[in-house]
């Protein structure tokens, strides 16, 4: 009863990890859901997601509350993905998360939900790619203007300064007549008095006595201006402006609750921007009232900046040279290197948005610096200090991502490598001593030491079960290291399971097609040589991961936990991006990779009936979904590849004039129309013209011509 007990828990286990499901970040930006054999089922790029901060968060708040608020609004886990929860200082949480464009709309329907202590707050921003970019990289050309809609002020004024304090806390931000009126002490006169702005033109001095609770108010001269005229007058404004030209003049928007009017204007370049923001800034124009603009919000130009370490600039000082050369006397594009005491920022800025993305993922790569093979977690940085010294490269150590990192020139990196592939060959020689538990000895002996031998060769595998406790010495890499652990864990497990007498019996590993040796059973219940379907998972290049049982014909996916114990997290998310980019490569009718070069990200095609101007979150291109070109907001793909393309736009118009019965002069190439009369056609260049052969004469031989060649004049 016991072990048809322990069975049933065991086939439990393997039905709730077959069901498993992981989510993981590629290139920065793309979340990738995972199902059993990693096969993909979901993909969230960086192209059509955004940054989400969710404040307020309780203190005992979780991730999987967190998940639970959008899930709840019939948001498909696949499409966000929660990044980690923060302690703010005010005993709160912040949840940081990736999530999909449209998640802003449900964002906002949130932001009313009381969640336990209070209501959320949601900051969403685009993709910054990195530390320092500002938000408004792709609205860098873009000049807000906004300006007080026509009113009228009153004096009102009260008994004493006690009084009339308390009036201008009382009635600020009040609304009268659909108008949100401003109020404050009345500077210019008695401390009694108090100054309200922004009241309506039809507002009644009655109005004002019932609002403030007093007969004394003083109406003032109204503010007025025609609503109607004053977008086209601000127009007309920055159009005069020197070197001035507007793309785009959106339409003009009313806050009735601030009493204001706002216009955005976009223009060709930031500079264009900032010569019309100085023009606009702090002058009086009659078309508002002779009053100056409320609000001018000029963005920052594109700017991105980077930190690294000193001794990291150090290592990679000549690529950053070469880098700089590179870019001297570039226009609309700067790269700048601020030296400190211990940190340096590189900065890129400029006002050509592709220009400074496409140099921004360059100064990106060289910051990363490079992964190097390979992975002891005896490895010190007392080692690598003096790896450093020896070769003039910096190398760090990552222990929770298994993997050192190295910074330096080809040369420099080179070098580095071959003394840490050394020093890791001297490492994975050495011994390593586990002591074991009670309860770990009788699997070690039965089976455990049987397994470590097969993998690991016998001179590397070896049990002294004479000290107290057992000792266990084996040599070799992170695998076996691996290997090892994972035989821990699963002698701890065995040491309460009922022996049974035939596991895998006498089956045949479906992959060397022997007897199985130290068997790993799949929920299938095929069972593997253990070492057969390490390699399997290891050396894999095509996904989803099945069971090859049945003459390879079961095909049930693997569960990502049962990979995950074969393999070293370094190995295992190595696996997971190989599965990934083989799906993007087999779905080229899906995806696409950016157009930048050196720029990695991936976006999703989509047809020229439901095209969309994409954004790329590192490089900050633009780019066409359907065509695949530079985006060409405002264009067909069919007009944007015909703009590009003079010859065919002369074919296309020569094609409809003919058709339309116009023909071009032989002599000025001027298109002329034949409406009536004869054959004999006068250009205004000078030209006697046959309208049927199109052959230039005199104007004393064409009538001949045409009597003579086509019969007639007509």
């Amino acid at each position: 009863a016991r072990q048809a007990e322990q069975e049933a828990q065991i086939v439990q286990l393997a039905k709730e990890e077959a069901a498993m499901t992981m989510q993981h970040i590629m290139l920065d930006f793309t979340v990738v859901t995972f199902s059993a054999g990693l096969a993909i089922k979901h993909v969230l790029l960086g192209f059509e997601s955004c940054r989400i901060t969710i404040k307020n968060l309780s203190i005992d708040a979780t991730v999987k509350d967190v998940c639970e608020l959008f899930i709840q609004q019939g948001i498909e886990p696949g499409r966000f993905h929660v990044l980690g929860l923060d302690k703010t200082p005010a005993g709160k949480q912040e949840a940081s998360l990736i999530g999909h464009e449209d998640l802003k709309l449900v964002a906002i329907a949130l932001e009313e939900v009381d969640c336990r202590q209070g209501h959320l707050s949601f900051e969403i921003v685009d993709h910054s790619g990195g530390e320092g970019m500002t938000a408004s990289a792709l609205d860098a050309n873009t000049l807000t203007l906004t300006w007080r809609a026509p009113s009228v002020a009153y004096i009102v004024t009260y008994v004493d300064s006690a009084q009339a304090e308390a009036k201008v806390r009382e009635l600020d931000r009040k609304i009268c007549r659909g108008r949100r009126v401003k109020t404050q002490i009345n500077q210019r006169s008695a401390e009694q008095q108090i100054l309200i702005l922004g009241f309506p033109h039809e507002v009644t001095d009655q109005d004002v006595m019932t609002m403030v609770g007093s007969n004394q108010v003083e109406r003032m001269e109204p503010v007025a201006f025609d609503t109607t005229q004053a977008a086209k007058l601000i127009r007309r404004h920055i159009d005069s402006i020197l070197g001035v030209q507007i793309t785009r003049f959106e339409q003009v928007i009313f806050d009735s609750t601030v009493n204001t009017y706002s216009a955005r204007v976009h223009f060709g370049s930031w500079t264009q921007t900032k010569d019309a923001f100085n023009r606009c800034y702090e002058q009086r124009f009659p078309f508002i009232g002779n009053n100056m603009f409320c609000r001018l919000r000029l963005p920052d130009p594109i700017q991105y900046t980077i930190t690294i370490s000193a001794p990291q600039y150090r290592a990679q000082r000549k690529l950053w040279d070469d880098l700089l050369a590179t870019v001297q006397d570039k226009d609309g594009l700067k790269l700048s290197i601020i030296l400190r005491d211990r940190v340096h920022n590189i900065r890129v800025g400029g006002e050509d948005k592709k220009a400074v993305g496409s140099l921004k993922v360059r100064v990106e790569s060289i910051a990363a610096g490079e992964k190097l093979e390979g992975w002891h977690p005896s490895l010190s940085q007392q080692f690598m200090d003096h790896v450093s010294q020896d070769t003039g490269a910096l190398l760090r150590i990552d222990r929770t991502l298994c993997v050192v990192k190295v910074y330096g020139e080809r040369g420099t990196i080179k070098a580095a490598r071959v003394l840490v592939n050394s020093e890791l060959a001297l490492l994975e020689s050495q011994e390593q001593t586990i002591l074991l538990e009670r309860q770990s000895v009788r699997f070690f002996i039965t089976r455990g030491l049987a397994i470590l031998t097969k993998e690991l060769g016998d001179e590397n595998a070896h049990l002294n079960v004479s000290s107290v406790p057992a000792k266990l010495v084996i040599k070799g890499g992170e695998a076996a290291r691996y290997t090892l652990s994972r035989l821990v864990e699963e002698s701890l497990d065995a040491s309460d399971v009922v022996p049974r007498t035939s596991d895998a019996g006498d089956a045949r590993c479906p992959i060397c097609y022997d007897a199985v040796t130290l068997p790993i059973k799949l929920g299938c219940g095929h069972a593997y040589c253990s070492a057969c379907i390490r390699h399997l998972l290891t050396s894999a290049s095509t996904f989803p991961l099945v069971c090859m049982g049945d003459e390879d014909t079961c095909h049930t996916p693997i569960p990502i936990p049962l990979v995950q114990r074969f393999l070293p997290i370094q190995q295992f998310t190595n696996l997971l991006e190989t599965a990934f980019f083989t799906h993007i490569d087999h779905h080229s009718q899906d995806f696409k990779y950016c157009t930048t070069p050196d720029c990695k990200q991936v976006y999703r095609c989509t047809t020229s009936d439901t095209m969309t101007i994409m954004h790329c979150p590192s490089c900050l291109s633009s780019v066409c979904s359907a065509c695949h070109e530079e985006g060409h907001e405002g264009m067909t793909c069919a007009e944007r590849k015909l703009n590009n393309d003079p010859e065919e736009q002369e074919r296309l118009s020569d094609e409809l004039a003919t058709q339309s019965g116009f023909k071009k002069c032989p002599q000025c190439a001027v298109w002329i129309e034949k409406t009536e009369g004869s054959n004999h056609i006068a250009c205004k260049c000078g030209a006697h013209i046959c309208w049927v052969c199109m052959r230039i004469f005199t104007a004393n031989s064409v009538y001949p011509h045409m009597r003579t060649v086509h019969g007639g004049f007509f």
